[in-house]
């Protein structure tokens, strides 16, 4: 199937073509003819997500989009979220129930006086002139109540202007790839457009900042409270470490341990020190007095001398024992170390004139003068005295340095304890402070991208948009346009009728003689028609030729039959002997020294095969309609005629052909055409040069 077909049967189906697409036009023209006019509003928000001033965005430079379109889509979803349509339709709701009169851009009076309608006195009972807020909230206890008083209908059924169902038209989208987010809405009233737009907005941002801000308020109380325990942990344990102290009167442990360290190292060497001048001045006073004799020793030992000496042993004891800072120090002793050095001092002189009183002139055995001797002697008695008495000082002085070390070593483990315990709980409250100082931080980040401004404010329309009405009248003329096309082709792909000499040739398995025209009524036709025929019975006499040049008889005989009655034998028939000017009678001819014959029999199936049928012939003409489909019985008939026939060439003649199909054999149907209708004919035909009409005697 070219161009050319498919143009042909469109041709032959313009009407129904053009018809329908018509007629849906008019039915879309009709039920739109009532249709309300639409208003739409728009505005933008400027939401800072994506590049907005942020604490985080501070620390962070760079970008997460993942988390940047998470967010636009959680804004979004939020913006058509259920909750806010329908506190959106509440507060318009309420809005026009405290209204007195119709104001816009508040409301139209159609509104007005639909709501006055439509509303119940126990409603009307709910609305506070004076607040839009109280008015609102008597609205949402009263929907809350059940499910079957007169808001929770208006809200969840199918009110044109405060329904859930209404209200969700609303579009949200995000500009590109900006921080803005336009939102739009239609309506067929300009104010419930605009005020449904400017109620949902300030409905979004309020729920949007309490829900960002509620979640991190729980984290910082949590933190807070489990900061306040910390605390406290940390408190006590600082106040067992301060308790600790002051029981065993530390106030530096590692220092004072340190200190005791070195206080034991230098109370070491000063003991061997002491001891070896106590041994040193004992070991001479020893050696002195053996060079003394026994009235000399004597003298010595008197009692002026002992208590001298004793006095100055008890001086250089106090002495030393302020020199180490003994704890055995009387508390009542006010003697300052001065007065006592200054003490020791005067017995030391003492002593010395003690001793110069004795009057000792003479001389050892060995020749020393004793003299040198006792001042010798008196001088090692003082270091022995002093040594010996620091002696007794360190011994009280070690003691007490030993129950320092003892109470002071099993101090450390317990304060080890103590410290841990304080630097863990000090550990845990700066860790839980770092966090409370992050949630605090997150919390104030929150607060600032929360804080979503209006750019672009919703206005009142104040003009309809174009209607769609148009729109849909052609889309209905063009749907039904192609609808109707496809259909016709479809028809046509799909029809088994015979229509045309390829598929008859194609189905019947014959070779075909010609075609024959369906003959129309219509006057203007008459002539081309006229003419149609004569071209199509000469085409079928010139087939018939072509198979009489093959018989070597001088008479042809030819069948005429056909399957069906009104196949159109009889007038193929009268046509064929007309164009040969056949005689009447036994419709012969003699054409070019040959004679034809030409028989018509009777249709075939229903009746009896006729007689003279099996008798020899020339050729079989099968009349088929171009209008009908090869049946089975057609079959089957034409398996009985070549049995009969003996091999007789068969062919057929289509008859009844829509003149559209005649140029497969007479060439270009007899007709007047336009120049625009032969200009079409050679583009579907790829003819893009061809200068030359084919035209016929």
């Amino acid at each position: 199937m070219n161009l050319v077909d498919i143009l042909k049967i469109v041709r032959s189906h313009i009407v129904s073509i053009l018809l329908v697409p018509v007629l849906l036009g008019a039915v879309v023209t009709f039920l739109t003819s009532d249709s309300p006019m639409n208003y739409t509003t728009k505005t933008k928000i400027y939401t800072g997500l994506a590049s907005g001033y942020s604490i985080e965005s501070q620390q962070n430079s760079s970008f997460n989009f993942f988390a940047i379109n998470n967010a636009f889509d959680n804004l979004i979803n939020l913006i058509t979220a259920r909750s806010t349509i329908e506190e959106t339709g509440l507060r318009l709701y309420a809005l026009h129930l405290i209204q007195e009169k119709p104001e816009l851009p508040i409301m139209t009076m159609r509104s007005m006086q639909e709501v006055k309608q439509i509303t119940p006195p126990d409603v009307m009972e709910l609305v506070d002139k004076n607040s839009l807020e109280k008015t609102y909230q008597n609205l949402l206890e009263y929907k809350n109540k059940d499910e079957a008083n007169f808001v929770y209908k208006l809200i969840n059924l199918n009110h044109p202007h405060y329904s859930f169902k209404a209200i969700s038209g609303i579009k949200a989208r995000r500009i590109a790839s900006s921080d803005m987010i336009e939102i739009t809405f239609d309506s067929d009233d300009p104010a419930i457009c605009y005020q449904t737009v400017n109620i949902l907005v300030h409905t979004f941002i309020k729920s949007f900042a309490s829900l960002k801000e509620n979640q991190t308020d729980a984290v910082v109380k949590y933190f807070e409270k489990q900061l306040e325990i910390a605390h406290e942990k940390l408190q006590g344990a600082e106040r067992k470490l301060l308790n600790f102290n002051q029981d065993n009167k530390i106030i530096n442990y590692y220092e004072q341990t340190k200190h005791i360290a070195s206080e034991k190292e230098k109370f070491e060497l000063e003991r061997q020190t002491v001891m070896l001048n106590y041994a040193a001045a004992e070991s001479v006073i020893t050696n002195l007095e053996s060079n003394m004799g026994a009235r000399v020793k004597l003298k010595l030992q008197g009692n002026n001398i002992v208590d001298l000496r004793k006095k100055l042993s008890e001086v250089n004891e106090k002495i030393a024992l302020r020199k180490f800072n003994s704890e055995s120090l009387d508390s009542t002793d006010t003697e300052t170390t001065e007065s006592l050095q200054l003490q020791a001092e005067i017995l030391k002189s003492q002593m010395q004139q003690t001793i110069d009183s004795l009057h000792f002139y003479e001389n050892t055995k060995e020749g020393l003068r004793v003299d040198d001797i006792i001042n010798n002697w008196l001088q090692n008695v003082i270091a022995f005295e002093e040594a010996k008495a620091k002696l007794t000082a360190l011994e009280i002085r070690r003691g007490e340095l030993e129950e320092t070390i003892k109470h002071f070593a099993p101090l450390g483990a317990n304060l080890k304890k103590i410290e841990r315990e304080i630097d863990v709980f000090e550990r845990e409250y700066l860790s839980l402070l770092h966090s409370l100082g992050l949630a605090k931080l997150k919390q104030q980040d929150i607060e600032l991208s929360s804080n979503i401004k209006i750019v672009d404010p919703p206005v009142l329309p104040i003009s309809p948009q174009p209607s769609k009405r148009k729109f849909l009248i052609v889309a209905a003329v063009f749907a039904g346009f192609i609808l109707t096309l496809g259909i016709v082709l479809l028809l046509h792909f799909f029809d088994t009728t015979l229509q045309n000499t390829f598929r008859t040739e194609k189905t019947t398995g014959l070779q075909s003689l010609g075609n024959y025209p369906r003959i129309s009524d219509h006057s203007k036709k008459g002539a081309a028609q006229e003419r149609m025929k004569d071209i199509a019975t000469a085409s079928i006499i010139n087939n018939i030729f072509k198979f009489s040049c093959m018989s070597e008889n001088d008479q042809y005989k030819i069948g005429i039959i056909s399957n069906f009655k009104e196949e159109g034998k009889s007038l193929i028939a009268e046509a064929i002997k007309t164009r040969l000017d056949l005689s009447k009678g036994e419709k012969t001819d003699n054409s070019k020294n040959k004679t034809f014959i030409i028989i018509e029999y009777p249709s075939l199936i229903g009746n009896p095969l006729p007689k003279g049928l099996e008798c020899h012939h020339d050729l079989l003409c099968i009349v088929v309609r171009a209008d009908r489909g090869w049946e089975e019985a057609d079959r089957r008939m034409l398996e009985i005629i070549q049995k009969v026939s003996n091999e007789t060439p068969i062919g057929f003649i289509l008859n009844y052909v829509k003149s559209d199909y005649m140029n497969d054999f007479i060439g270009p149907v007899p007709a007047e055409r336009s120049a625009i209708r032969r200009f079409v004919k050679r583009i579907a035909l790829l003819r893009f040069f061809q200068k030359f009409e084919l035209k016929q005697n």
